[in-house]
């Protein structure tokens, strides 16, 4: 097989990756989103949460804490959620910037291939013509 063909096919992989890459960046990506909106929502619904006025028997003060607890670690879980997704973006990004730089390796490489190939080519042809007779 032709050095060409085989830089063609390594460029067409690496295209194929960051197709694949692109995808898990996006998905990630609205997981992030989707972490920080609930966060920030999670966060208003704790600041809403208010002692009633008048009077409040302890059972309604425990169901309060024990709602703004279940709240405030399900905030935390989602703060979570959002940093490891933020984490796997960068991780994203740099192995999306390492294909790319692969894949434009490869058709620089498949293209100076083509190039000798094509140089050898002609090279056989010219040294199978028989030679030229020169004028006396």
């Amino acid at each position: 097989m032709p050095r060409s063909r085989l830089f063609s096919l390594q460029a067409r992989r690496a295209s194929a990756k960051l197709a694949h890459l692109a995808q898990a960046l996006q998905g990630t990506r609205e997981e992030a989103r989707q972490s920080s909106a609930m966060q920030g929502r999670l966060g208003a619904l704790m600041d809403s949460l208010t002692i009633p006025q008048g009077a409040v028997n302890v059972a309604q003060l425990r169901h309060l804490a024990s709602l703004s607890e279940r709240l405030g670690a399900e905030r935390d879980r989602q703060g979570i959620v959002r940093e490891r997704a933020e984490d796997r973006l960068r991780l994203l990004r740099a192995e999306i910037q390492d294909q790319m730089r692969r894949q434009h390796h490869a058709q620089e490489a498949a293209s100076a291939a083509r190039f000798l190939e094509a140089r050898e080519r002609q090279q056989r042809q010219d040294d199978q013509r028989p030679p030229r007779r020169t004028a006396p």
